[in-house]
């Protein structure tokens, strides 16, 4: 019986027979034709040493090494590609952030003048207060007479030039207009920033401390008057709310003035539960004036206030029954500056013709006092 292996099978058990992993008798078959066979012979040959010349094991490992090389240079290469990509995505959005698209824009942002024509028509003449800015998107929502304006703002740039803006409006069926979320006609009545400023500031209970200082703020005291700190009473009624005034000696007088006649009123009507409002300040000889105004004593007036004010402007505005009622709206709240500035005016306009009139420059006239506080609204603890 011939026991001799076909080539075929001895190429079939070449990878066993290298590695050993066949049996002795197997091994001596593969062996006796390998004898005889020199193309399996060859084989066998190149199974033990697979490596070709200049693939020895350390060729092999520079070759790797090389390729880690090249991987890690093309994946530094691929990071920075994508840092600069992000960041040109990024400074590209922010470019179009800043110049193209924007931001709505606020009532900071922009002065104001406002005028109504002859034929019911409100002019809205908006300029930037920053050089580089630039205002587009006008947009004008009428919803059931109330029109709303908004607009965006952007950096200036060769897209967006012109940093203002002229918006006409007919207020025929028209009860409110307002500016960017500032309402600046109501109810027939131009709206002044500071009234809708204060309006917006306004607060429920005297016993919120921030809140008054807010409210303050909107009136701009420090900057009109002086610096001030603030003395709450409200264990028990009447709550008082006492600013205590550090003025400059050239402002005592207008301090008093200011107070009584119209600061004073403005805030009982615009904090709730609020009943008087006290000031005090020392002057430049060292004495010390303390002042209060009730709301008994601004309500008493409000009928000849209202009357006085609306003979001398040809209005018909009525008489409400207290001050706070004037805090229901920002038209409302118009019309009671616009009263109460007509009697501030009316007692500065005085003390300055009897000033001028008797050459006496510090005299009085006889409803302002001569610490320059009108009478007629306030009394005294001095």
């Amino acid at each position: 019986m011939n026991h001799d292996l076909t080539c075929p099978v001895v190429r079939d058990l070449l990878p066993l027979y290298v590695d050993n992993l066949v049996s002795p008798e197997t091994a001596q078959a593969v062996e006796r034709h390998l004898e005889g066979c020199p193309a399996c012979a060859a084989l066998r040959d190149d199974l033990k040493d697979p490596l070709p010349v200049g693939n020895s094991p350390e060729d092999v490992a520079d070759r790797e090494v090389d390729y880690l090389r090249k991987v890690k240079r093309r994946n530094c290469l691929r990071v920075a590609l994508a840092a600069f990509c992000a960041a040109a995505v990024i400074v590209g959005g922010l470019a179009v952030k800043v110049f193209l698209i924007g931001t709505p824009l606020q009532p900071q942002s922009f002065a104001l003048r406002t005028y109504v024509e002859e034929d019911n028509t409100l002019h809205l003449i908006i300029d930037s207060v920053e050089s580089a800015a630039a205002f587009f998107g006008w947009d004008v929502e009428n919803t059931e007479g109330s029109v709303s304006v908004t607009g965006r703002r952007v950096e200036a740039s060769p897209f967006h030039r012109e940093g203002w803006g002229r918006i006409t409006i007919p207020l025929e069926g028209v009860s409110e207009v307002s500016l960017c979320g500032r309402i600046v006609y109501q109810d027939g009545l131009l709206i002044d920033a500071a009234v809708a400023n204060q309006y917006e500031a306004r607060v429920p209970y005297v016993g919120d401390a921030p809140a008054l200082r807010r409210l303050a703020d909107a009136f701009s005291l420090e900057s009109s008057f002086a610096s001030y700190t603030m003395e709450l009473s409200t264990s028990r009624e009447p709550y008082r709310w006492t600013l205590h005034f550090i003025p400059p000696f050239h402002s005592d007088g207008f301090i008093c003035l200011n107070m009584s006649c119209q600061t004073g009123p403005l805030f009982l009507a615009l904090v709730g539960n609020l009943s008087e409002v006290g000031w005090t300040y020392t002057d430049k000889e060292g004495n010390l004036h303390d002042h209060v105004i009730t709301l008994e004593e601004v309500n008493a007036r409000l009928p000849e206030l209202t009357a006085l004010y609306n003979q001398a402007n040809g209005t018909d505005w009525p008489v409400k029954s207290s001050v706070k009622e004037y805090a229901s709206s920002t038209a409302d709240l118009q019309r009671l500056f616009e009263i109460l500035d007509y009697d501030l005016g009316f007692c500065l306009g005085e003390s300055t013709r009897e000033s001028f009139s008797n050459r006496e420059f510090g005299k009085p006239a006889a409803n302002v006092d001569s610490d320059g506080r009108c009478l007629r609204l306030h009394r005294s603890y001095s």
